[in-house]
């Protein structure tokens, strides 16, 4: 049985403020959580495996599809083999739509713009 020296009650308040919506709140609460782990090298508690999975989740939702790579990057190489599964197939579903997005056209401005133009250079 592993002893933890940091306390989950951090983790707790940080799942808390993710179901209550609150993302800003919670992604400062698991990082903190995170950080406490690494200080007490506790980096492959099963907690701390948790926040980085939330943290992945989070960081993927609100846009910040590097720093959730990076996280699964670092997941790829826990010594827990589910976790390692579980931060491959993240990985992959990241990239893929990171590269579906980059491929996705931006919507035109130019007619916009044509407008306008057109407006300037009308004839009375």
């Amino acid at each position: 049985m592993e002893t933890s020296t940091v306390s989950p009650v951090s983790l707790e308040a940080g799942l808390l403020a993710l179901s209550q919506g609150q993302h800003s709140q919670a992604v400062g609460i698991l990082e903190a959580f995170c950080h406490d782990c690494a200080v007490n090298d506790q980096l492959t508690s099963r907690d701390y495996l948790r926040a980085q999975m939330h943290l992945i989740e989070i960081y993927d939702q609100n846009g910040q599809s590097e720093r959730a790579l990076s996280l699964c990057h670092h997941l790829t190489n826990c010594s827990n083999a589910q976790v390692q599964i579980w931060a491959m197939q993240r990985l992959k579903s990241i990239t893929q739509a990171t590269t579906a997005a980059a491929k996705t056209p931006a919507p035109f401005a130019g007619f916009a713009v044509l407008s306008k133009l057109a407006q300037r250079f009308r004839f009375a």
